[in-house]
């Protein structure tokens, strides 16, 4: 079974941008709600932190600014999940 990137991986993955503290703490809820393999998109986001869907999107953004989640096809569009480990 394939593993999530680590804890650690996804810290120092958006150690270097500024992002200010608010943006951090719900990127790290969005880490840890989110399971393996999980396929997600903004809809989901939005039901995982009450946001809207400009935040949600822009959460996706950084996301994949940081080059953590790979964009899954096949699912419709805008549908990611959290790249693994050996990936």
């Amino acid at each position: 079974m394939p593993i999530k990137i680590t804890f650690d991986s996804f810290v120092n993955s958006y150690f270097d941008k500024e992002y200010n503290e608010p943006t951090i703490k719900n990127l790290k809820i969005i880490y840890e709600q989110i399971e393996v393999n999980q396929i997600f998109g903004s809809v989901y986001i939005m039901k995982i932190l009450g946001c809207s869907e400009r935040t949600s999107r822009n959460l996706i953004s950084k996301l994949r600014e940081m080059d953590v989640i790979v964009a899954i096809s096949g699912k419709g569009k805008g549908m990611y999940r959290f790249k693994y480990d050996q990936e």
